[in-house]
């Protein structure tokens, strides 16, 4: 067939065993004998002739001598790799520009696993003598000023806490969710957040701000290491 002619043929693209032997001004487009679909598609192509194969050698359709030397030499390619989608620029509709969006909180009663905590650390010193140790050694934790941010699923029970919050990589405050409605990956990669950094988001009335919290500020939470801390924070 004519190669303009193969265009036609994008729509056999997902057809394993099409394949297409370009010849310049034209090309030979094999499939597996007896698969309508292509033979559908190849039959109003302008142009075009069909041949089939009789042992060794080709015949044109309804003759019965073999026609010699038309198939040239060379590995035929899969379709799919023969005609490939053009490249494209996605435009928004009715001509409309982009604008930047601006990071926000909205209110959301759906329920979230709790993935951090933040909490005085006077609490967390309390939380920590009574609990056990494979409570402790479930959470890993960091000391800011008097508060201590404990993320897991296994932080300290609500009635403990000052915050609450979930995500894995963005914190979000239990009862929100983030504005525009992203995708974690792309909220990190918007707001320009390392691998290494954690980020929480604190609510404010002209919008939240973001906290990032290097991943190795967090570390394994002990009864001991939280006394010091809470130690540390009280004015001598």
């Amino acid at each position: 067939m004519p190669a303009p002619s193969m265009l036609g043929l994008a729509g056999l693209r997902r057809i394993e065993g099409v394949s297409v032997l370009d010849d310049g001004d034209h090309a030979w487009v094999f499939w597996e004998a007896g698969d309508d679909r292509v033979l559908r598609a190849i039959l109003p192509a302008e142009g075009g002739e069909l041949f089939e194969r009789r042992g060794e050698h080709w015949h044109r359709a309804g003759h019965r001598l073999p026609s010699f030397g038309l198939v040239p030499a060379g590995e035929p390619v899969a379709l799919a790799r023969a005609i490939t989608p053009e490249p494209f620029t996605a435009e928004l509709p009715g001509g409309a520009s982009a604008r930047p969006a601006r990071l926000g909180l909205d209110r959301d009663a759906r329920p979230r696993p709790t993935s951090a905590a933040l909490c005085p650390l006077v609490e967390l010193v309390r939380w920590a003598d009574s609990a056990t140790s494979s409570e402790l050694e479930a959470i890993r934790g960091a000391v800011s000023g008097d508060l201590g941010a404990a993320p897991g699923p296994d932080a300290p029970p609500p009635g403990r806490v000052g915050a609450r919050y979930w995500g894995r990589r963005v914190l979000v405050p239990i009862g929100h969710s983030p504005r525009p409605p992203l995708p974690e990956a792309a909220l990190l990669e918007a707001l320009g957040a390392s691998e290494q950094e954690v980020l929480r988001l604190v609510p404010g009335p002209d919008g939240p701000t973001v906290e990032a919290i290097p991943l190795d500020a967090f570390r394994p939470l002990t009864r001991a290491g939280v006394r010091l801390a809470l130690a540390g924070a009280r004015p001598s």
